[in-house]
């Protein structure tokens, strides 16, 4: 933890949510909405929403850790909120076991039409 975040308080670990995990079908449908998040974010920041290639990394404990956009060929710069986004829709996947955790989540949208590739940890 950086110097500066020492006083604050840790959140609750996501190791403590439990549950089943996602079923084939609602994990598809929730890397959608991951990827739909991606270029919506995009067309916030100005750039075109309809040319889009996002990269969420995500770590042990399925967190995004940290977020790639690129539209036109410009990378464009993402800022905390739209990380703790990701982290609010993405908190189911702390379900899955672990040989189905994922490293990363790859989206793209093309003459706006999005596809997914996910990438497994394990």
């Amino acid at each position: 933890m950086a110097f500066w975040n020492r006083t604050k308080d840790l959140p609750r670990e996501r190791e403590e949510v439990g549950g089943a995990p996602l079923d084939p079908t609602a994990l598809l449908e929730l890397v959608e909405r991951i990827g739909d998040e991606c270029a919506q974010e995009v067309g916030r920041l100005g750039g075109d929403a309809d040319q889009v290639m996002a990269t969420v990394h995500l770590d042990t404990v399925q967190r995004v850790t940290r977020v790639e956009l690129v539209s036109d060929g410009m990378p464009l710069l993402t800022g905390k909120a739209f990380i703790r986004q990701l982290n609010d829709l993405a908190a189911p996947l702390v379900n899955q076991p672990p040989g189905r955790r994922l490293a990363h989540i790859d989206a793209t949208v093309a003459d706006g039409r999005l596809q997914t590739r996910i990438t497994y940890a394990d």
